[in-house]
């Protein structure tokens, strides 16, 4: 039960994170072939070897995340926790792509391309992550997604994680 939820939510979170970096590449893609006509930009941005090419960079973002350990559970951290593993993706997604486009010019349309959407697809996760996170604590904190938990300790201490624990209701426990 609890492999299958987590299963869930990394699935639901990988999703999310696949939905904004897309976006974010699309989206600087357009606005570096923006001098063209729409008619140019759409046909370049789904050209068989942009679309490759995009999918190196999404699959390399998706990658460098699972390996930072954007995906474990860390119920108990800060909002703003996923920023410096976000940081740390960036920079080495950056340093991969930047990489790679001296072999595959069509990864780096343009000189600033990959410098741009890196930029753009850090502050857009960022923010939508700590927007979710900051989300979820408020269903915590109103009783929803708990966590139970039997606490086995000395009457002093356990009179103080139960206090902690039900000060801090965002914790979800």
């Amino acid at each position: 039960m609890f492999r299958l939820r987590a299963y869930l939510i990394n699935a639901y979170l990988v999703s999310f994170d696949f939905i904004i970096t897309t976006w974010c590449y699309l989206a600087v893609l357009h606005s570096e072939l923006r001098s063209g006509s729409p008619q140019t930009v759409f046909q370049t941005l789904w050209r068989p070897a942009q679309v490759s090419v995009f999918g190196f960079a999404l699959l390399t973002w998706i990658s460098l995340s699972f390996y930072f350990g954007m995906y474990r559970s860390r119920r108990l951290a800060s909002p703003f926790a996923d920023l410096i593993i976000l940081a740390k993706v960036g920079v080495a997604g950056w340093i991969i792509l930047e990489s790679v486009s001296h072999l595959a010019p069509e990864l780096a349309p343009t000189r600033f391309f990959l410098f741009r959407f890196v930029v753009t697809n850090f502050l857009a996760l960022s923010l939508a992550r700590s927007a979710l996170r900051l989300g979820v604590r408020e269903i915590r904190r109103r009783g929803r997604d708990a966590k139970h938990l039997v606490l086995i300790a000395s009457p002093e201490l356990g009179v103080r994680l139960s206090e902690k624990i039900q000060h801090r209701t965002d914790y979800g426990y």
